[in-house]
């Protein structure tokens, strides 16, 4: 009986730690499933996130492509105006050379008639 008494208790330690060992079991794997959850829900907010940043980024680049773009084309714009004014500069500048060399000329022939 003695043995009999021993192999209950033993018996009943067992069962305790058993069920305690389910229990906490059940609660590794309940916390187990959060976690999951929980990186399920952070790795989701930051897909997101980063498509959000990401199409804003592509909007940024796109819109400063159009201002380099635009800039481009006024700086040829003004290229062209520049030749197109140093020609005519260069143009005046010949024509008015001529003049002056042909006002000299003039002077020296009624200086010279004078004398």
């Amino acid at each position: 009986m003695l043995k009999e008494s021993e192999f209950d208790k033993t018996l009943a330690l067992f069962n305790q730690k058993v069920s305690y060992l389910e229990k906490t079991n059940e609660e590794l794997q309940k916390k187990d499933k959060d976690v999951s959850d929980q990186l399920k829900n952070n790795k989701r907010e930051f897909q997101t996130s980063m498509k959000d940043h990401l199409s804003k980024q592509e909007a940024t680049g796109r819109s400063q492509q159009s201002k380099i773009n635009s800039l481009n084309e006024k700086v040829l714009e003004l290229e062209n105006d520049l030749a197109t004014k140093e020609h005519t500069f260069d143009m005046e500048r010949k024509k008015w050379s001529l003049i002056e060399s042909q006002l000299q000329q003039h002077n020296q022939e009624n200086s010279s008639a004078m004398v």
